[in-house]
């Protein structure tokens, strides 16, 4: 059997650039270790409708196809779906979407990033889908991901610890998670690698596209809506839409251009274009210039749009991401672990981590000032530390290649 492509699975939209940067990120890693012209197909759980408009912006190595469980009026899914509902039966209809690539498939990759968390509720879909790949026959890793923990729900936690020992290979991104998964026997199958987005290339987009002149000294900002839903106790005197221009307005006080950086701008409630659209258009009066990137550029582009900037401050994970490993000083604001977990990879502490439930706008304009004064410090450890952070990420290619082996 000519298995000569690598499967990609358990991906999500890319206009969660985060997703985007998992899968461009790897794509480097796979080519590094198998060469230039490897291949790889992608199911990604949107419909076939909006597949081609959101996959253009994507890796052009990449062969993109739905893995969406719902499908229109009358077909062969809905019909299947209804069937569960009113037959009790057990159809799943998800994994349908990958027999035509599995006769070609060499190993099949979980790039979910979260998926195998409890963060969403149980991980059942993913799970389904593992199952079918290796009653196929098809070596099935997770790569590049968080790993549980489960023991919030003890009855399910030995199910999906006894699923991830049969899998080929777990390839962890924290130590939080390596530690989970030792501490409860998985050890031959699991191994320690850095975000695969770490080694995504920056690529510098058209003044046109970009749609203004990236201005020298600028401090770039990334607010999300899901921060709302993380805020503290008597944190709500004003809605978090107007929370963000108060933040904003203090961040522009400081005196430099301000670049707003949304990275992931689906669905609706969870779009940061739309909340800092908002944000522009309140900031109006502001003698400073404000700025805020349009939703035609990649993960790729606004990883160069981060690079310019001089210090920058950021919710989402990988918008953080992007921005370390180009050596920009980075605050991540926290209401996830990871970005603990990422800031003690980096420098071995976590000065540079600012919890959601402490932020005020004085605090975030006095935690950036700072950084601004110890940024050259800040480029000098991250100049240090990112060569290994990258070496481990590639060396993640040689092990898929003895476990493609096996």
């Amino acid at each position: 059997m000519n298995r000569d492509r690598i499967l990609l699975v358990g991906q999500a939209s890319h206009k969660n650039r985060g997703n985007e940067a998992i899968v461009r990120g790897t794509m480097r890693i796979l080519r590094n270790e198998f060469g230039a012209d490897v291949g790889a197909d992608m199911g990604v759980r949107i419909s076939p409708a909006d597949l081609q408009a959101e996959m253009a912006l994507g890796d052009p190595g990449v062969h993109s196809f739905s893995n969406f469980n719902h499908s229109h009026h009358l077909s062969k899914k809905w019909w299947a779906l209804k069937a569960n509902r009113f037959l009790g039966t057990k159809f799943k209809p998800h994994t349908w979407d990958f027999g035509p690539y599995l006769e070609r498939a060499r190993i099949a990759m979980e790039v979910g990033g979260d998926c195998y968390s409890l963060d969403y509720g149980r991980p059942d879909i993913h799970v389904e889908i593992d199952q079918f790949l290796m009653s196929r026959h098809v070596p099935t890793v997770i790569w590049g991901a968080s790993v549980g923990p489960f023991d919030r729900d003890r009855a399910y936690e030995p199910i999906i610890l006894d699923h991830l020992r049969k899998l080929t290979g777990i390839f962890v991104r924290e130590d939080r998670s390596l530690e989970y998964l030792n501490s409860h026997g998985l050890k031959d199958n699991v191994y320690r690698m850095t975000d695969p987005a770490f080694v995504m290339e920056p690529e510098q987009p058209s003044e046109e596209k970009l749609g203004f002149k990236m201005p020298d000294g600028a401090i770039g900002l990334n607010l999300s809506p899901l921060v709302g839903k993380f805020r503290g106790e008597g944190q709500q005197a004003r809605s978090w839409p107007e929370e963000c221009v108060v933040l904003a307005r203090a961040v522009a006080n400081l005196g430099r251009p301000l670049v707003l950086v949304p990275h992931v701008e689906s669905p609706v409630g969870n779009n940061d274009y739309t909340l800092l659209a908002e944000v522009k258009d309140a900031l109006s009066d502001l003698s400073s210039p404000i700025f805020l990137l349009p939703t035609t550029l990649n993960a790729a582009e606004k990883k160069w749009v981060l690079s310019q900037c001089e210090v920058f401050a950021g919710a989402r994970t990988h918008a953080t991401i992007a921005a370390l490993s180009m050596q920009v000083p980075t605050l991540s604001l926290a209401y996830s672990i990871k970005a603990w977990g990422i800031n003690q990879d980096l420098f071995g502490h976590t000065d540079h981590v600012l919890p959601v439930s402490d932020l005020t706008p004085g605090l975030l304009a006095e935690r950036l000032s700072d950084l601004l004064n110890q940024a050259d410090a800040v480029r000098g450890q991250l100049a240090q530390r990112l060569p290994a952070i990258r070496e481990d990420a590639l060396a993640a290619g040689g092990i898929l290649r003895g476990l493609c082996r096996k």
